[in-house]
């Protein structure tokens, strides 16, 4: 099994962007791979006018993980975040592995207010994915939506822990 780990200590600063905490370590099975990582957040905000709508998205960098020499194998993206949203209104969180989602698809999350964070937890899954060594980017994107037609709607995620687990497909 390969568990490649990304995460962060929540309220931990560190310098840049993804910045590794220790170094690669291995439990004793073949393919065993831990890396802990920070990261900052990812937004998206819009702005409402009479004919048209202006967004700003912002994602965290992709984190760049490569599979066993195996045919297959399957893959669980989980992410533990503190996010908040402006009143009335949504986010959304969508994983990818290059371009393509994973299932289940996108989250719909809404803050109980807009002055103070929340947290929660996440998981998608891709089955059946191709290995053989090669090499996928993992990243989450952001969006949000207007609940109440307000001229602005912001959605925002900090203090991210991705944690990608990938081992061989089949029972």
């Amino acid at each position: 099994m390969l568990a490649v780990c990304l995460a962060g200590v929540l309220g931990l600063t560190l310098p840049g962007e993804g910045s590794p905490r220790s170094p690669a370590a291995g439990d004793g099975r073949l393919g065993h791979r831990r890396i802990e990582r920070l990261r900052y957040g990812v937004e998206a905000e819009c702005e409402y006018g009479p004919q048209d709508v202006a967004c700003g998205i912002g994602a965290a960098q992709p984190v760049k993980v490569k599979t066993p020499a195996v045919r297959q194998v399957d893959v669980v993206l989980t992410a533990s975040l503190q996010y908040k949203t402006t009143s009335e209104d949504w986010g959304t969180l969508k994983a990818y592995y290059g371009r393509r989602a994973m299932s289940p698809g996108k989250f719909r999350l809404m803050s109980p207010s807009p002055l103070r964070s929340t947290s929660t937890t996440l998981t998608w899954v891709k089955k059946s994915l191709n290995a053989g060594g090669r090499s996928y980017s993992f990243s989450l994107s952001p969006n949000v939506r207007n609940g109440d037609d307000s001229a602005r709607a912001a959605f925002t995620a900090r203090k991210i822990v991705i944690v990608v687990e990938v081992w061989p497909s089949g029972p």
